[in-house]
C-alpha cells in the first residue's frame, strides 16, 4: 500500500483508507500502510516516551507524546518515569509489597473488584524468566494473587476466551466460538480487521 499522503485533519480516522491511499487509523501499524507522518501527527513521538536526566526540567512542547516540565504533575502529562527520574523516587517495582491484612471495598462496590490482567499470547513459561525479564509482571504477581495455570476453553481463540473470563460461561452458552462472529441483528460479521470493529 502506498504511503503517499498526509494524516494532517486525519488522525484515527473512523473511515479507512482503501488501497493506494495511506492510512491514519488505529491499525495502521500492523498492515505497514501508514502515511509517512503518522508518527508525527498522531502518535507525537517527539521526545520518546520516557524522561531522561537531560529531559527533567525542559521548557514544554507540544509535540511531545509525554513531559518532564516542571508543570506536568498540574497538567497530568508527565512520562511514566518522571517522578524516578527527575524527582528521585523509587521505582514502584523496586517498593516493597503492600501488607492487606483486611481488603477494603472502594465505594461504590458491594464486592472487593477482582481485576484481570489478561496478555493475549503470553506463555506461562515467560513466568519462570522472572523479573531478570519482566519486572512489573513479577511483581503484580508476587504482590497479588495469580494462578499457577490456566486451562484454555475450546475453540482455544482470543475472543472466545476473554469472553468466558469476564461472563463465567463456555462458547457454547456465550455463542462466542471464534475472532470471526456474525451479528443476526445488524447482518454484520466482525473480525479482528474489519471495519466492524469501530
Amino acid at each position: 500500500i502506498s504511503t503517499y499522503g498526509s494524516c494532517k485533519t486525519r488522525c484515527f480516522e473512523l473511515d479507512e483508507a482503501e488501497p493506494p491511499l495511506c492510512r491514519c487509523d488505529n491499525l495502521c501499524k500492523s498492515y505497514s500502510s501508514c502515511c509517512v507522518d503518522f508518527d508525527e501527527l498522531c502518535l507525537k513521538t517527539a521526545g520518546g516516551w520516557e524522561c531522561t536526566k537531560e529531559r527533567c526540567g525542559e521548557t514544554r512542547n507540544e509535540d511531545h507524546a509525554c513531559h518532564c516540565s516542571e508543570d506536568c504533575l498540574s497538567r497530568g502529562d508527565c512520562c511514566s518515569n518522571y517522578q524516578v527520574v527527575c524527582k528521585g523516587d523509587t521505582p514502584w517495582v523496586m517498593d516493597d509489597c503492600e501488607d492487606i491484612r483486611i481488603p477494603e471495598c472502594p465505594a461504590g462496590f458491594l464486592h472487593p473488584p477482582l481485576i484481570i490482567f489478561s496478555v493475549d499470547g503470553f506463555r506461562a513459561s515467560y513466568m519462570k524468566k522472572g523479573e531478570k525479564v519482566m519486572r512489573n509482571i513479577e511483581k503484580l504477581r508476587s504482590c497479588g494473587t495469580h494462578a499457577p495455570y490456566m486451562r484454555p476453553v475450546y475453540p482455544t481463540k482470543t475472543f472466545p476466551n476473554l469472553y468466558t473470563l469476564a461472563t463465567g460461561l463456555y462458547p457454547e452458552s456465550h455463542g462466542i466460538i471464534g475472532n470471526s462472529m456474525y451479528d443476526p441483528v445488524f447482518d454484520a460479521i466482525f473480525n479482528l480487521r474489519g471495519r466492524e470493529k469501530f
